[in-house]
């Protein structure tokens, strides 16, 4: 039997004592210890400062895989305790990155409409942040197609959320319209509900762009005082109020504002002008020529008998599709402007860290 090198032996054992240990540190990164989030959750609670400062560092290092754990774990948590997990769960929040954030976010709004001890207490966070919840949801309606008219449209923060800076203090949402280009479906209305303001807004949806009416429903019944409407197809670019000059003239559609670039501009329809009918059709306020477009196509032509100070007009407007009907929006900002440095969201739950 030949005798083996003894150097050539050690060599060998050390390599394999080498590739063994690498194999178990491999198995091991491959598959982590599972967390007892049960326990973290106890010592959330526990009067040791520094048990809650480590179970809380060990949930926020878990992210996004920490929140459905928390969240279950408020079932049967204590008061005081619950409110330190939700004040984990507002922070992991916080540090996802969009879309896990909309996830997220969804989720807490979900306790908000569940009645139960944290339904006020998750509403507080949503209502801290709505900042942030609008200026993602302006920017997600936008990348779906919405179109999104503000109350001033010439407004350096409207068009800074348009720049993609997040956390910009957003100006007041006039209107919402959903065209047929609309590519959200009836998931992307939830991000109409995260805009503020709901009960001056119009959302506005054109048939033909997915759009269901079951999925209408669920927003209704989730924002009552939310105004969802189907419009026509086409667009006059005009606003309506019967109670300009205090509501003493009445018959006919009465424009409160005729916009620049849009159908009735076009047509020379001026503020102030009254419109009487629409293709022999008489109308008394603003719905009755909403419903009398309805039937109309883009770029048909109807014929409308305008009272104007006293003069009756007879005037032809083309009908614009709302796809093509974009007020003017003001240029970008200069590269050369530099804004202040935006400071950190700050939870609205803060964890106390003194003993």
């Amino acid at each position: 039997m030949p005798v083996r090198d003894p150097i050539w032996c050690l060599l060998f054992l050390a390599c394999w004592s080498v590739s063994g240990v690498g194999l178990v540190v491999s198995l091991a990164a491959e598959n982590p210890p599972a967390i007892n989030y049960s326990q973290l959750v106890t010592d959330l609670g526990a009067e040791e400062f520094s048990r809650r400062a480590s179970a809380e560092q060990q949930l926020l290092a878990a992210g996004e895989g920490a929140f459905d754990p928390l969240k279950q774990s408020l079932e049967k948590t204590p008061l005081e305790s619950g409110r330190r997990v939700l004040a984990v769960m507002e922070q992991i929040w916080l540090r996802t990155p969009v879309p896990a954030a909309d996830r997220l976010e969804q989720q807490m709004e979900e306790m908000v409409h569940t009645p139960g001890p944290w339904q006020p207490f998750a509403d507080q966070i949503l209502r801290s942040h709505h900042v942030l919840r609008e200026s993602r949801a302006v920017r997600a309606l936008r990348r779906m197609n919405a179109i999104i008219e503000y109350e001033n449209d010439l407004d350096l923060y409207s068009q800074l959320l348009e720049e993609g800076i997040e956390g910009t203090v957003p100006q007041v949402i006039k209107h919402v319209t959903l065209p047929k280009t609309w590519s959200g479906g009836d998931a992307g209305l939830w991000h109409v509900g995260r805009l503020a303001h709901r009960s001056s807004l119009g959302v506005y949806v054109i048939p033909g762009n997915g759009i269901t009416e079951a999925g209408m429903d669920q927003v209704r019944s989730t924002f009552p005082g939310l105004l969802l409407a189907y419009r026509s197809e086409v667009c006059m670019g005009v606003e309506g109020d019967q109670n300009l000059f205090g509501g003493i003239e009445r018959g006919g559609c009465l424009l409160k504002a005729v916009h620049v670039g849009g159908s009735a501009d076009l047509a020379g329809l001026r503020r102030f002008d009254r419109i009487l009918s629409v293709n022999d059709q008489s109308l008394n306020d603003f719905q009755d020529l909403v419903d009398s477009l309805k039937g109309l196509r883009a770029y048909d032509s109807c014929e409308m008998i305008v009272n104007r100070g006293g003069e009756v007009l007879t005037i032809q407007v083309v009908l614009l599709p709302w796809e093509v009907f974009l007020l003017p929006r003001p240029p970008s900002p200069p590269a050369s402007l530099r804004l202040a440095d935006i400071p950190p969201v700050q939870p609205a739950f803060p964890v106390y860290n003194e003993n």
